[in-house]
């Protein structure tokens, strides 16, 4: 709830787009764990990690595409 609030500002702190990078990573991890075996969900959950994938790219471009004026 916190990083909400951060991100809702005109411009957060740089280390933003490193943690949203990293909580891709994160989701990309689970699903390598999840085909392999070694942890069980459900197939529903793959429609919430693309979605939250989506998100956290979304957030990364956005903070580093240029500013306009």
């Amino acid at each position: 709830m916190i990083i909400a609030f951060i991100v809702a500002q005109k411009r957060g702190p740089n280390w933003i787009a490193k943690y949203a990078i990293f909580l891709a990573i994160l989701i990309v991890v689970s699903g390598i764990l999840w085909m392999f075996g070694l942890q069980l969900f459900s197939p529903l959950i793959l429609a919430i990690w693309a979605a939250l994938i989506a998100r956290y790219l979304f957030l990364f471009w956005s903070y580093h595409k240029p500013k306009i004026a």
